[in-house]
């Protein structure tokens, strides 16, 4: 059987010009970039208005199951758009808003979208703890972070396996460098072909990675590790090769005068207290 191998126990191999080479890229990438956004949001805005009269066509209300996925699509373009936004206003303050966010609810906002994405020969379960506290983010950069690591777990398993999504609050035995007590613990999980050591150790760079040309940017992992460190968290991953993969998304728990606040009755974290039944789909 193959080690399990985990970021922490991972030596990165050095190389003094590596960062300044991945700072010129993204410098190049972000003057690309700026044209490209320009014309995406004008074909989203054309997206948008075809999807909206789409939606409410009386044959698309009339037809069994399919207004579901037209409203779905009408959400994702929606999400496009706000991404569009973000990447237009880039380092200008305040584009991106913070709010407290009930995890557990926007998992369950989700979940509809995340199953549809992981159809077919992948089964689908998400699971939450009664007592995932509330965390303080972008819900739109939060809901772009997981959508990346779920996307990265679904291409893992081209023939299929379990994709599971934990939340839960990290208890004292169980923090340390991927978070500490308290903090809101979002774990995506495939069984999917795994990494060794070295890919491990690159995972998160910008611009790595193991996917065939033209279906990997290799900035997803590098965006969802940006945008947990700008919300005071973390990330961390661990692999087995043929088994799979688990990435952790660590956020911090939004404290309140009484303690952590957590869940829809405001309930305080336990330690790495047990999830709820799986939702399957």
């Amino acid at each position: 059987m193959h080690p399990e191998f985990r970021m922490e126990d991972v030596e990165i191999p050095k190389d003094p010009f590596r960062a300044g080479r991945d700072t010129l890229r993204l410098e190049a990438l972000g003057l690309m970039t700026a044209g490209i956004v320009h014309d995406l949001g004008n074909m989203i805005q054309v997206l948008s208005s075809a999807m909206s009269i789409l939606n409410r066509h009386p044959g698309v209300r009339a037809a069994e199951g399919l207004e579901p996925v037209v409203a779905s699509a009408v959400q994702s373009l929606e999400r496009a758009t706000a991404l569009i936004g973000m990447i237009a206003g880039f380092g200008r303050a305040g584009d991106c808003e913070t709010e407290e966010l009930d995890v557990g609810l926007c998992l369950a906002g989700l979940e509809r979208l995340l199953g549809w994405i992981t159809a077919g020969s992948i089964r689908f379960d998400l699971r939450v703890s009664p007592f995932c506290p509330r965390v303080a983010c972008s819900r739109r950069q939060f809901e772009n972070a997981l959508l990346n690591l779920v996307l990265n777990a679904r291409d893992a398993m081209p023939g299929g396996g379990v994709l599971t999504i934990d939340a839960m609050a990290c208890g004292a035995a169980a923090s340390g460098a991927a978070g500490q007590a308290g903090d809101a613990i979002i774990s995506v999980t495939d069984t999917g072909e795994g990494m060794d050591a070295y890919t491990l150790s690159r995972a998160f760079e910008p611009f790595f990675t193991t996917k065939p040309g033209g279906r990997g940017t290799g900035l997803g992992l590098a965006m969802v590790r940006r945008f947990a460190q700008e919300a005071g968290g973390g990330v961390a991953a661990r692999s087995r090769p043929g088994v799979g993969t688990t990435v952790s998304l660590t956020l911090p728990a939004v404290v309140t005068p009484f303690g952590w606040s957590a869940g829809p009755a405001g309930m305080g974290p336990g330690p790495c207290a047990g999830t709820a039944p799986a939702s399957q789909v």
